[in-house]
């Protein structure tokens, strides 16, 4: 779809554009179908027939050629997939966006943060905006609305810094294709073979190619984990290794593009499909020597996770309250965290009574259970009280009889 040039909102300090596609709001109740699209390499078990050649167009006004060597996905292997459409206002404007995004849960899909607010005064109308989960086209299938949505606290669009966001549906999605997050940030390895996926052009500058069905594409990468890792012909400020991934193919060609933004880059880890980026933005599309950029999802599992579920960490005694410890009979204490994030947890008891072993205060990964033991010091019997406190969980006062 057009939209005016003083809209695109590219990046003020390089020439990176944000892949989201644009148009006009049809009215002021209902959003134009945007569609969404890729660029790259065909996948191999493509679930529908390759698209006719030459760009013809279909009986619809769209163009249906094939993708810039690429072709349709198998979209019973991509029920992960969403397409965002989002009503947005930008300078007073109102324009529908559209993006594409990941389930991660049930309720929650992740995405690209300038999908939601591409410049420091743009508004998001949630009342205007919907998710299609795994459609059968662009935009039929089952639509949701959306509830909320979360946006890095430290996303910059002046120079798509921390590019990532999160949509959460109004209702579950029955759809079992929730993606796993990239933890390890030793991968992608340099030359690792990815798959990116969209609904965006099909024709890098061609404004209407955008494409009606779900587009695949293998990408490769092409700087791998390394912080002194270039990508392309990108300078140093626009590429930033930490917190982006570089893929595509370093003669162009293969590419995501306008309206892919928010969409998957999908490894294949011990044979499971795991979320490893986010369609970013680039300079131009396709071209030579400037491949995708995409938000590199290891660096910010953290943060995704804290969202969706923060830390519960409890910490409770192996006997109840007023329990007997002795040299011989130890209390086992045991610390679980129930939530997704990373939490806290501490045991303050008197030392001159109790020892704690092996530490009396820690840190404890999501979903993770790690035992301390509490062993008289023999120097003083008695009755002590100690303290139990768990982020997420509150404190626990318990009295230990110490024989």
């Amino acid at each position: 779809m057009g939209f005016p040039t003083d809209l695109t909102y590219d990046s003020i300090v390089s020439r990176i554009t944000p892949r989201v596609g644009l148009g006009p709001l049809v009215t002021a109740g209902a959003m134009a179908t945007a569609v969404l699209g890729l660029v790259a390499t065909a996948l191999p078990a493509a679930a529908e027939p390759t698209p006719p050649s030459g760009g013809a167009a279909g009986a619809a006004g769209r163009v249906t050629g094939q993708v810039i060597g690429g072709g349709y996905a198998n979209r019973s292997s991509t029920p992960f997939f969403v397409q965002l459409d989002l009503g947005l206002n930008l300078s007073g404007t109102d324009l529908i966006g559209s993006c594409g995004a990941t389930m991660i849960t049930p309720y929650w899909a992740v995405t690209a943060a300038h999908c939601l607010k591409p410049t420091s005064d743009s508004r998001l109308s949630l009342a205007q905006s919907s998710a299609w989960v795994n459609p059968i086209r662009a935009g039929v299938g089952r639509r949701y609305g959306i509830a909320a949505v979360a946006i890095h606290p430290k996303w910059e669009p002046a120079s798509s810094a921390n590019d990532i966001a999160l949509v959460r549906l109004k209702s579950q999605s029955p759809v079992p294709g929730a993606l796993p997050l990239l933890t390890d940030g030793s991968r992608p390895a340099r030359g690792e073979r990815l798959e990116v996926y969209g609904l965006g052009r099909t024709v890098a500058d061609d404004e209407l190619s955008f494409s009606d069905r779900l587009m695949g594409a293998v990408v490769t990468d092409l700087s791998g984990p390394s912080q002194l890792a270039r990508c392309g012909s990108y300078s140093t400020a626009e590429y930033r290794p930490s917190q982006s991934l570089c893929a595509g193919v370093p003669v162009g060609g293969i590419d995501s593009c306008q309206g892919d933004s928010g969409g998957p880059l999908v490894a294949r880890i011990a044979g499971r499909p795991t979320l490893v980026g986010i369609v970013s933005g680039g300079n131009g599309c396709a071209l030579a020597n400037y491949p995708g950029i995409y938000t590199r999802v290891s660096r910010y599992a953290g943060w995704v996770k804290a969202r969706l579920s923060p830390a519960k960490v409890d910490v409770t005694l192996g006997c109840a309250t007023g329990c007997r410890v002795s040299t011989s009979r130890p209390v086992v204490v045991r610390v679980h965290n129930s939530g997704w994030a990373d939490g806290s947890w501490a045991v303050d008891a008197d030392p001159g009574i109790l020892t704690v072993a092996p530490a009396a205060r820690g840190t404890i990964a999501g979903w993770q259970t790690r035992k301390v033991v509490l062993q008289p010091t023999g120097a003083r019997k008695g009755w002590t009280t100690v303290k139990l406190r768990g982020s997420g969980g509150g404190t626990k006062v318990v009295r230990i009889l110490v024989n």
